[in-house]
């Protein structure tokens, strides 16, 4: 699985954000979310502050932690090659990583009932 990636040693990170159902549910998400800023305008404000303020203050902690980061890069690198390792593993046993979220079929809740009319749930009687 190599060839697949540009560096010739992704990061696990790398590896697990290029999966194709942790791309696609993530590309999902963010069209959910830019929606919603767009249709709410407060809400859209308020995310954009944060955004705004989270980009900043994880500038400012990353050249803080950077020193730190420098000094347990063996640490890290074994650690990403045992995580590695074991996402190797986990594409073995499951398959269904490598296939984007909208053909990953959806588990069946047992007993969950669907809308009844008018929108409401279940039609029973309740008892």
């Amino acid at each position: 699985a190599k060839g697949l990636w540009a560096d010739p040693d992704p990061s696990v990170v790398q590896r697990v954000a290029a999966l194709p159902l942790v791309r696609t549910t993530c590309t999902a998400i963010s069209g959910a979310y830019s929606a919603a800023k767009d249709r709410h305008p407060l809400l859209g404000s308020a995310c954009r502050l944060a955004e705004h303020c989270l980009g900043g203050l994880t500038s400012r902690a990353l050249g803080r932690a950077q020193p730190l980061l420098d000094r347990l890069q063996p640490q890290l690198a074994t650690v990403n090659d045992l995580a590695c390792r074991g996402l190797d593993k986990l594409e073995e046993k499951l398959p269904l990583l490598q296939q984007p979220s909208d053909a990953v079929p959806r588990p069946q809740t047992p007993g969950r009932r669907g809308l009844g009319q008018k929108g409401k749930r279940g039609t029973g009687s309740g008892v």
